[in-house]
C-alpha cells in the first residue's frame, strides 16, 4: 500500500525535546551519517538538513515474507518504477539489525532471533534527510525524517498474528508500541505503517472518529469484541492517543483496500470478504489526517 503525506504550508511551533524512551527489551539508535555507529548524543530533532515545505512523499509498505538479496534488488526496481520515496518492510525474517546499500537505496532492518523482522528502504534522494533510525525490536522500527515543518516520525510495525500461538505476544506488542508513541510531541508528524493483522470488518457508531467509511469486511455482525484480538488493542491505542485508521478515509474501491488474499482463494477481480482481507493499515493522529492525500493497496 502506498501513502502520500504532505507537509503543511507553514512551520509548526517548536516543541519540547523528547525525553528518554520508556524501557524496552532492546533499543538501538543510529545516526543517519553512520548507520552502524551508535549516536547517544545525536539530537534527532536538530538535523542539519530538512525536506522543504509542500514536498510530497510517496510512502509504501510491503510484507516481503522473507527478504533476500534478489528480492532486495526487485524492491529497488519497484521503488524506481513507482517513484516511492520510502518503503516500510515487514516480515523480513532477518535475525539481527542490519543495514546495506543497493544502488544508493539504504536498507535499514530491525530483527532478532524471533525472526519476524521489520525495517525501511530509503531512496537515495531521501537518505540525507534521515535524522535517526531506531531498531526497537523484530516487530517495531522507527525512523525520523527531518522536514521544514517539523520532524516526521515513521514506524514500520508487524503485529502478531491472530492465531492462538501468538496470544501471549499481542498485548506486549501493543503496550510497547503505545509506550513508544506516547512521548512524541503532538506537533510532530506521526505515521504508523505496517501489517497490523487487524480485520476491522466494519465500524460501530462510536468508532466513527477512529475508522473511516471505506472498510472492506464482512459487516457489523462479524466485528470481534474479544480483548485478545488485534482489533481491540489497535482501537484502544487509537482512543488513548487520538489516532485513526487513515487508509479507511480515502480508499473507496475494494481494489484499493485489499491487502491480503487467502491461499485457497483463486486470483479474481470478484473481491469477497471470505477470500480477501485488509490486514495492513496506516495509523496517524486525527490532526494529521489531512496530510494523507491518498492511499491505495
Amino acid at each position: 500500500s502506498s501513502y502520500i503525506p504532505s507537509a503543511p504550508t507553514a512551520p509548526l511551533q517548536p516543541s519540547d525535546p523528547l525525553g528518554p524512551p520508556p524501557p524496552l527489551t532492546r533499543t538501538k539508535a543510529f545516526n543517519s551519517r553512520a548507520l552502524l555507529q551508535p549516536a547517544p548524543q545525536h539530537n534527532p530533532r536538530d538535523h542539519h538538513i530538512s525536506l522543504p515545505h509542500l514536498h510530497r512523499l510517496r510512502i509504501g509498505q510491503w510484507n516481503v515474507q522473507g527478504l533476500t538479496i534478489t528480492k532486495s534488488q526487485q524492491l529497488v526496481t519497484h521503488m524506481k518504477q513507482q517513484h516511492i520515496d520510502i518503503l516500510a518492510l515487514q516480515e523480513t525474517h532477518f535475525s539481527s539489525d542490519t543495514t546495506y546499500n543497493i544502488e544508493g537505496f539504504v536498507f535499514f532492518l530491525s530483527g532478532s532471533d524471533r525472526s519476524s523482522g521489520v525495517g525501511f528502504i530509503f531512496a537515495p534522494h531521501i537518505s540525507s534527510f534521515i535524522s535517526t533510525l531506531t531498531a526497537v525490536s523484530d516487530r517495531i522500527a522507527h525512523a525520523i525524517v527531518a522536514t521544514k515543518a517539523g520532524p516526521m516520525n515513521l514506524f514500520s510495525v508487524c503485529a502478531p498474528h491472530q492465531g492462538p500461538q501468538h496470544a501471549e505476544t499481542r498485548a506486549p506488542f501493543w503496550r510497547d508500541l503505545t509506550q513508544l508513541l506516547t512521548p512524541i510531541p503532538s506537533p510532530e508528524f506521526l505515521y504508523i505503517l505496517g501489517d497490523l493483522n487487524t480485520r476491522l470488518q466494519a465500524r460501530t457508531i462510536d468508532e466513527h472518529d477512529i475508522i473511516g467509511p471505506h472498510i472492506f469486511g464482512k459487516g457489523p455482525n462479524h466485528i470481534s469484541n474479544s480483548p485478545h484480538k488485534n482489533r481491540h488493542h489497535a482501537l484502544r491505542m487509537c482512543i488513548t492517543l487520538g489516532m485513526c485508521f487513515a487508509n479507511t478515509y480515502n480508499a473507496p474501491k475494494p481494489s484499493q483496500q485489499i491487502t491480503y488474499r487467502e491461499t485457497c482463494q483463486e486470483h479474481t477481480r470478484q473481491y469477497t470478504p471470505e477470500g480477501y482481507h485488509t490486514l495492513d493499515h496506516l495509523l496517524t493522529p486525527r490532526a494529521w489526517l489531512p496530510t494523507v492525500l491518498s492511499s491505495h493497496a
